[in-house]
């Protein structure tokens, strides 16, 4: 089971995920208002192993959304990797908007820095969907097992997506619109928003972390190499 961090409103709301189902919190009060578990984990028949690693993100327009991964299958000869995204409206109140299933394919990047994970492991541990981002047209952007996909907000509509290993950590956008991301194949990149790739770095490792851009539009992010990169 992971947990990590909450979104928080000035209502004093708070929502988080955990192991596939999402939590909500009176602060005040400090009662459960609603929760609720994806389906891929209720089914009957469900052989499901979960990676729910990520924050739920909170939207200009008043959603909340909720990623979730999990494989399914006995062996690496018949795994399926899903990626599903939900929205709920902000409130004490449950009530979902759309919802949204992807398969994915699970991309083997660089191998680890440490010989004691193997790379299948790696994928394994680190198959979680990273939490949003949202960019300033709207668009919900979100790391995944083989890469960076847009979504629209007002439905959950896939835009495009952008083939890679897997994206950990969750993607930066710039006030421009251009967004940039990480991946286990040890590359920073920038990616325009209608997809495109504007340039992309080679690092000398995984590239798990959170990219940072700073006031001069210099784009940081920390590599398994140890190395703290800068490009502008």
């Amino acid at each position: 089971m992971f947990t990590h961090g909450a979104e928080l409103t000035p209502h004093k709301i708070a929502f988080w995920t955990s192991a596939g189902s999402i939590w909500v919190l009176n602060e005040n009060t400090k009662k459960v208002l609603w929760s609720a578990t994806d389906p891929a984990l209720t089914a009957a028949s469900t052989t499901a192993v979960t990676y729910a690693k990520n924050a739920p993100m909170i939207t200009k327009d008043g959603l909340v959304i909720v990623p979730f991964t999990w494989r399914e299958g006995t062996s690496s000869s018949n795994w399926k990797f899903y990626l599903r995204m939900t929205a709920y409206k902000l409130g004490a109140t449950k009530q979902q908007v759309w919802t949204n299933k992807l398969t994915i394919t699970g991309k083997k990047g660089i191998a680890p820095a440490s010989s004691s994970v193997n790379t299948d492991e790696d994928l394994r541990y680190n198959l979680a969907a990273s939490s949003p981002a949202q960019g300033p047209d709207g668009t919900i952007y979100i790391g995944s097992a083989d890469g960076l996909y847009a979504f629209e907000p007002a439905k959950g509509l896939f835009k495009w997506a952008v083939n890679t290993a897997s994206v950990v950590s969750s993607p930066a956008v710039g006030a421009d619109g251009r967004v940039y991301f990480g991946s286990q194949d040890g590359y920073l990149r920038a990616v325009n928003p209608d997809g495109s790739i504007a340039w992309q770095v080679k690092t000398g490792q995984q590239l798990n972390s959170s990219p940072a851009i700073g006031a001069d539009g210099t784009v940081y992010a920390m590599g398994d190499d140890g190395y703290l990169w800068a490009v502008k």
